[in-house]
Protein backbone atom coordinates (compact mmCIF):
# COMPACT_ATOMS: atom_id res chain seq x y z
CA UNK A 1 0.00 0.00 0.00
CA UNK A 2 0.74 3.50 -0.36
CA UNK A 3 -1.16 6.32 1.70
CA UNK A 4 -3.44 3.43 3.18
CA UNK A 5 -4.84 2.73 -0.43
CA UNK A 6 -4.74 -0.26 -2.01
CA UNK A 7 -2.34 -0.03 -5.28
CA UNK A 8 -3.32 -1.11 -8.95
CA UNK A 9 0.03 -0.91 -10.66
CA UNK A 10 -0.77 -0.11 -14.46
CA UNK A 11 1.54 -1.26 -17.28
CA UNK A 12 1.02 0.27 -20.47
CA UNK A 13 2.88 2.18 -23.33
CA UNK A 14 3.71 5.91 -23.15
CA UNK A 15 2.47 6.64 -26.83
CA UNK A 16 -1.47 5.54 -25.27
CA UNK A 17 -0.87 6.71 -21.81
CA UNK A 18 -3.55 9.90 -22.64
CA UNK A 19 -5.36 7.83 -24.65
CA UNK A 20 -5.90 4.81 -22.66
CA UNK A 21 -4.16 4.76 -19.29
CA UNK A 22 -4.62 7.92 -18.06
CA UNK A 23 -8.47 7.86 -18.33
CA UNK A 24 -8.61 4.58 -16.31
CA UNK A 25 -5.89 5.47 -13.55
CA UNK A 26 -7.84 8.52 -13.10
CA UNK A 27 -11.38 6.69 -13.01
CA UNK A 28 -10.32 3.86 -10.52
CA UNK A 29 -8.09 6.45 -8.12
CA UNK A 30 -12.05 8.14 -7.91
CA UNK A 31 -12.95 4.96 -6.91
CA UNK A 32 -10.68 4.85 -4.02
CA UNK A 33 -7.83 2.76 -5.42
CA UNK A 34 -3.76 3.98 -5.87
CA UNK A 35 -3.67 3.36 -9.34
CA UNK A 36 0.49 3.48 -10.54
CA UNK A 37 1.74 4.39 -13.76
CA UNK A 38 5.13 4.47 -13.27
CA UNK A 39 6.29 6.90 -14.98
CA UNK A 40 3.80 9.44 -14.09
CA UNK A 41 5.45 8.57 -9.86
CA UNK A 42 7.85 10.15 -7.80
CA UNK A 43 11.01 8.32 -7.30
CA UNK A 44 10.38 6.02 -3.66
CA UNK A 45 13.37 5.89 -1.18
CA UNK A 46 16.50 3.91 -2.58
CA UNK A 47 14.60 4.13 -6.50
CA UNK A 48 17.59 5.51 -7.98
CA UNK A 49 17.32 4.35 -11.67
CA UNK A 50 14.22 2.59 -13.68
CA UNK A 51 14.59 -0.32 -12.81
CA UNK A 52 14.94 0.30 -8.98
CA UNK A 53 11.83 2.25 -9.83
CA UNK A 54 9.84 -0.58 -11.65
CA UNK A 55 10.88 -2.72 -8.68
CA UNK A 56 9.92 -0.49 -5.83
CA UNK A 57 6.23 0.21 -7.19
CA UNK A 58 6.41 -3.85 -7.81
CA UNK A 59 6.78 -3.83 -4.04
CA UNK A 60 4.43 -1.80 -3.34
CA UNK A 61 0.99 -3.15 -5.16
CA UNK A 62 -1.47 -4.96 -4.69
CA UNK A 63 -2.45 -5.68 -7.84
CA UNK A 64 -1.24 -5.50 -11.68
CA UNK A 65 -2.65 -5.04 -14.71
CA UNK A 66 -1.10 -4.93 -18.46
CA UNK A 67 -2.40 -3.08 -21.09
CA UNK A 68 -1.03 -4.59 -24.21
CA UNK A 69 -1.43 -1.48 -27.05
CA UNK A 70 0.51 -2.23 -30.19
CA UNK A 71 3.98 -0.79 -30.59
CA UNK A 72 4.49 0.23 -34.09
CA UNK A 73 8.38 -0.41 -33.53
CA UNK A 74 7.98 -4.16 -33.89
CA UNK A 75 4.80 -4.98 -35.60
CA UNK A 76 2.27 -7.33 -33.70
CA UNK A 77 4.19 -6.78 -30.39
CA UNK A 78 3.72 -4.82 -27.41
CA UNK A 79 6.02 -2.48 -25.76
CA UNK A 80 8.80 -4.29 -24.09
CA UNK A 81 8.34 -2.74 -21.24
CA UNK A 82 5.29 -4.17 -20.70
CA UNK A 83 6.20 -7.65 -21.26
CA UNK A 84 9.45 -7.18 -18.78
CA UNK A 85 6.69 -5.67 -16.14
CA UNK A 86 4.47 -9.13 -16.24
CA UNK A 87 7.28 -11.09 -15.72
CA UNK A 88 8.47 -9.12 -13.06
CA UNK A 89 4.58 -9.37 -11.74
CA UNK A 90 3.80 -12.72 -12.50
CA UNK A 91 7.28 -13.91 -10.51
CA UNK A 92 6.59 -11.78 -7.36
CA UNK A 93 5.26 -13.26 -4.51
CA UNK A 94 2.27 -11.28 -3.77
CA UNK A 95 1.35 -10.65 -7.14
CA UNK A 96 1.60 -13.44 -9.36
CA UNK A 97 -1.81 -14.88 -8.59
CA UNK A 98 -3.30 -10.95 -9.89
CA UNK A 99 -2.22 -10.35 -12.83
CA UNK A 100 -4.78 -8.99 -15.41
CA UNK A 101 -3.69 -8.66 -18.93
CA UNK A 102 -6.13 -6.77 -21.84
CA UNK A 103 -4.46 -6.51 -24.95
CA UNK A 104 -5.60 -5.19 -28.89
CA UNK A 105 -6.25 -8.28 -31.21
CA UNK A 106 -3.30 -7.90 -33.41
CA UNK A 107 -0.93 -7.84 -30.68
CA UNK A 108 0.66 -11.25 -30.21
CA UNK A 109 2.43 -11.80 -26.76
CA UNK A 110 5.66 -14.56 -26.10
CA UNK A 111 4.65 -18.13 -25.45
CA UNK A 112 6.24 -18.32 -22.23
CA UNK A 113 3.74 -15.62 -21.14
CA UNK A 114 0.70 -16.56 -22.27
CA UNK A 115 -1.71 -15.38 -20.02
CA UNK A 116 -5.41 -15.64 -20.52
CA UNK A 117 -6.33 -11.93 -22.10
CA UNK A 118 -9.13 -9.67 -22.27
CA UNK A 119 -9.48 -8.01 -25.43
CA UNK A 120 -8.40 -4.15 -25.05
CA UNK A 121 -10.02 -1.57 -27.53
CA UNK A 122 -8.13 1.79 -27.23
CA UNK A 123 -11.15 3.97 -28.18
CA UNK A 124 -13.23 2.79 -25.15
CA UNK A 125 -11.30 2.84 -21.78
CA UNK A 126 -14.82 2.66 -19.91
CA UNK A 127 -15.09 -1.29 -21.01
CA UNK A 128 -11.23 -2.31 -20.06
CA UNK A 129 -12.56 -0.28 -17.06
CA UNK A 130 -15.07 -2.87 -16.29
CA UNK A 131 -13.37 -5.69 -17.17
CA UNK A 132 -10.49 -4.58 -14.37
CA UNK A 133 -13.02 -3.48 -11.63
CA UNK A 134 -15.02 -7.00 -12.61
CA UNK A 135 -11.04 -8.51 -11.89
CA UNK A 136 -10.24 -6.66 -9.28
CA UNK A 137 -13.43 -7.72 -7.15
CA UNK A 138 -13.45 -11.07 -7.96
CA UNK A 139 -9.75 -11.33 -7.00
CA UNK A 140 -11.28 -9.76 -3.37
CA UNK A 141 -8.84 -6.54 -3.96
CA UNK A 142 -10.94 -4.23 -2.05
CA UNK A 143 -10.60 -0.47 -2.14
CA UNK A 144 -9.00 0.98 1.05
CA UNK A 145 -7.20 -0.32 4.02
CA UNK A 146 -7.05 -4.62 3.59
CA UNK A 147 -4.42 -4.81 0.60
CA UNK A 148 -3.99 -8.97 -0.29
CA UNK A 149 -0.18 -9.26 1.27
CA UNK A 150 -2.34 -8.63 4.94
CA UNK A 151 -5.04 -11.01 4.22
CA UNK A 152 -2.60 -13.60 2.67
Amino acid sequence: MLGERTVVFLSCMDAFADQLARPIRDRLNALGYRTIIVTDEPLLRGSFDPESKVNAYIEASDAFVALCTHDDRLPGSTAQNIIDEIGRARSHPSLREVVCVLKEDKVKLPSNINPVWNALDLDKPEVALGVIRRQLEAWGIEIGRASCRERV
